[in-house]
Formats: structure tokens, C-alpha cells, sequence
């Protein structure tokens, strides 16, 4: 008798299929596995996908025949974004759905934690030229450890390009900065500029106002 597959071989299966047809029935599955040495009767196919769905690692619709399976990859979000919008546009006509990588924000959880989203200033500078790139920047103790004797720091940058100052580079360390950074990439995927960060009312006294409170900024240091 074959071994039964692991996770990751159900998922790329299922994957497989939904490159050539928009729905993989347990059938396809047990002939995709089979196709790879693993013969594994109907029943045992179904009972593996079935607990699967129940762990949240993959989904099921109702079909007009039978069950349809997709892989909801959740352990990485990434990953999960990046299966959605191929769905959506080979089965969804969405044909402008596609994952930008350069934005997608990333989260350090120590203490404090670090959070950045979109280009570094040395990334901006040699994606642009320096002299299309400025750097707002502040460093300050937070309205939390104004009365507290151990202060500690966070330091905000933002790094801008253009005449219209788009926004391409937001970075945090400090307190709070993992939850901000979630708010604050969608702006940037959203094509933010400094001006738009300026007309938003800052919430007081939160570490995040001081991301649409700076107004000095300097010129980007060359590359």
C-alpha cells in the first residue's frame, strides 16, 4: 500500500489540477497522486481532504456534481494572497489581480518591535537617483513613557520620490510599530503621497501621529 502524502503533496496536487480546470474533485486529486506513485483508493482520498477541511487547510464549495476542493494556504500569507489572485484572475475575470511584492510589509516582534513596508532609502536611491529622493525622519520618546524612567526610544522614517512626494518607504521601530505597519502598508499599496499623510487628522497621543505630523525632511543620502 503507498504511503499517504503529506500536506504540502495534497496542496501542489490540488494546485496542478487548478492550473488546467477550474475545480479539482476528489477524483482528480486520487489520479493526480497517482501520477506520482501513490495509489490511494477513492474513499481514503476523500477522508484525508475531508480532515484537512475540518483543520482549516483547505476549503470545499458544493459543485453541481460533487465536492470542489482549493488549497487555502494558510500558514503564510503571502501564500495565500498570491493563490487568491491567481484564482481570481484565471477563474474570477479579474485580470488586474496580481500580487505586488515590493509592498508587502514585514514585522520584526522584538522588543521593540520593527516594522517596514516598500523601499529603504539606499533601495529608493537606486531605484530613483538621489536627487528624486527625500527622507522625512523623527526620533522621539512616546507619549506612554513620558512619565516612566526607563524611556524608551522609536524612530519613524519615511521616504518619498517625486515632485508629488509618493510615498515608497515607511519604517518603524518602537512601541506599537507591528500594528501600525498593518494600517499604514495599505496606504502605501494604495499609492500614497506625503500630501495625503498631511490632510489625515493625527489621533493624539498615539506613536502612529507621528507619521502624518513631520514636515522637515532632508535630501537622501547617496548611494
Amino acid at each position: 500500500m503507498s504511503k499517504k502524502p503529506q500536506l504540502a503533496s495534497l496542496q501542489l496536487a490540488i494546485m496542478r489540477i487548478l492550473w488546467k480546470k477550474e475545480a479539482a474533485t476528489v477524483a482528480d486529486v486520487r489520479d493526480e497522486l497517482a501520477t506520482e506513485g501513490r495509489e490511494l483508493a477513492y474513499t481514503t482520498v476523500a477522508t484525508m481532504l475531508a480532515k484537512m477541511e475540518r483543520k482549516g487547510q483547505v476549503g470545499h464549495r458544493a459543485g453541481a456534481k460533487a465536492f470542489v476542493y482549493h488549497p487555502l494556504l494558510r500558514q503564510d500569507n503571502v501564500s495565500r494572497t498570491m493563490v487568491t489572485d491567481l484564482a481570481d484572475r484565471l477563474f474570477g475575470g479579474m485580470n488586474d489581480r496580481k500580487l505586488l511584492y515590493e509592498n508587502i510589509a514585514t514585522v520584526l516582534f522584538t522588543h521593540p518591535p520593527i516594522g517596514t513596508v516598500g523601499l529603504s532609502e539606499e533601495a529608493a536611491v537606486k531605484a530613483h537617483g538621489a536627487e528624486a529622493v527625500r527622507v522625512y525622519e523623527s526620533r522621539f520618546t512616546p507619549m506612554l513613557h513620558a512619565f516612566t524612567r526607563r524611556k524608551i526610544k522609536c524612530s519613524i522614517k519615511l521616504v518619498v520620490t517625486g515632485q508629488a512626494e509618493k510615498i515608497v518607504g515607511c519604517h518603524i521601530i518602537g512601541p506599537g510599530a507591528d500594528e501600525i505597519m498593518q494600517g499604514f502598508a495599505v496606504a502605501l499599496h494604495m499609492g500614497a503621497t506625503k500630501h495625503d499623510f498631511d490632510e489625515t487628522v493625527a489621533i493624539h497621543p498615539t506613536v502612529g501621529e507621528e507619521l502624518v505630523t513631520m514636515r522637515s525632511s532632508r535630501p537622501a543620502a547617496a548611494a
